[in-house]
C-alpha cells in the first residue's frame, strides 16, 4: 500500500502520527510505530525531519517493543538522511544514553552503532570525549555497549579526531592537564594501535609539534600500565 501513496498523503500521514506520539496515550503507540517502518523507505528528505522527530519521543517510550520498532526504523533510513538529520539523531541518541534508563542506553548504543561512520569530526569528539571515560572506568555493563560503537570507528576517524586534538592542544598556552591526551592515547591504542601518521603530509607541522610528543607520551604510559615493554630505539 505505501508504493500507492503520493507525497500529500505521506504528509497527512506523518502529521498525525506526530499529533499521535506527542498527544495519545501508549496504546495506540505500537499501531504507529509499525505504520512508520511501513513508510520509512518512501519518504522524501523533507519527510524524513517529520520521522525523526516520532523516532525522538518513541526512542523514550515505555514499551520496548515499540522502542525496538523504532530502532529498526532508522536502521532502515540512516542512509537517506542528510547532514543535519545525522546531527539531530545523534544529539537524541546521546541524551538518550547518558539517562538513567538502562534499556533506552543500550537501544541508544544501537542505534549509534547505525550512524557513527556518517558523523562529522564535531560529532566523533563528542562520542569519544564521553565514551572513553566510560569505557576506561566505567561499570563492565556500560563498557559493554560502548565497545561495538568505537569499534566501528574507522582508522581514518581515529587519524581526523588525532590531528583535530593535537592542534587543539598545540594552541592551548598551559598544556598541564593532559586528560584528553590520556583518553585519546587510551582509546588509539585499544582500537587503532597501528595508525600511521605521514609526515610529508599536509599536517606534517602538527605531527611534529611538541602535542604529538605529549600524545606519544602518553600513549608509552599506557602500554607501561598495561604491563607491556616499550622498546627503546
Amino acid at each position: 500500500m505505501s508504493s500507492r501513496l503520493n507525497e500529500r498523503q505521506l504528509d497527512d500521514i506523518l502529521q498525525s502520527l506526530t499529533d499521535e506520539f506527542n498527544y495519545s496515550g501508549g496504546d495506540v503507540h505500537s499501531s504507529c510505530a509499525e505504520i512508520l517502518r511501513i513508510i520509512s523507505a518512501k519518504l522524501s528528505n523533507r519527510q524524513l525531519d517529520s520521522a525523526l522527530q516520532c523516532l525522538k519521543y518513541a526512542f523514550k517510550h515505555k514499551k520496548r517493543n515499540i522502542r525496538d520498532s523504532c530502532a529498526e526504523i532508522l536502521q532502515k533510513i540512516a542512509t537517506q538522511m542528510n547532514e543535519q538529520q545525522i546531527t539531530n539523531v545523534f544529539e537524541f541518541l546521546m541524551d538518550g544514553f547518558n539517562g538513567v534508563n538502562g534499556d533506552v542506553r543500550d537501544l541508544c548504543a544501537k542505534a549509534l552503532l547505525t550512524i557513527v561512520r556518517q558523523l562529522n569530526d564535531r560529532e566523533l569528539y563528542l562520542l569519544l570525549n564521553n565514551f572513553l571515560p566510560k569505557l576506561k572506568k566505567g561499570h563492565w555493563d556500560i563498557r559493554d555497549k560502548i565497545n561495538p560503537v568505537l569499534s566501528e570507528i574507522s582508522d581514518e576517524m581515529w587519524k581526523c579526531v588525532t590531528i583535530a586534538l593535537l592542534q587543539k592542544n598545540e594552541q592551548m598556552k598551559d598544556s598541564r592537564d593532559n586528560n584528553e591526551m590520556e583518553l585519546l592515547a587510551f582509546g588509539l591504542l585499544t582500537y587503532s594501535p597501528l595508525i600511521q601518521f605521514d609526515c610529508d603530509s599536509d599536517d606534517d607541522n602538527t605531527i611534529n609539534s611538541n602535542a604529538f610528543n605529549t600524545l606519544r607520551d602518553c600513549c608509552n604510559r599506557q602500554i607501561i600500565e598495561w604491563g607491556f615493554s616499550i622498546r627503546q630505539e
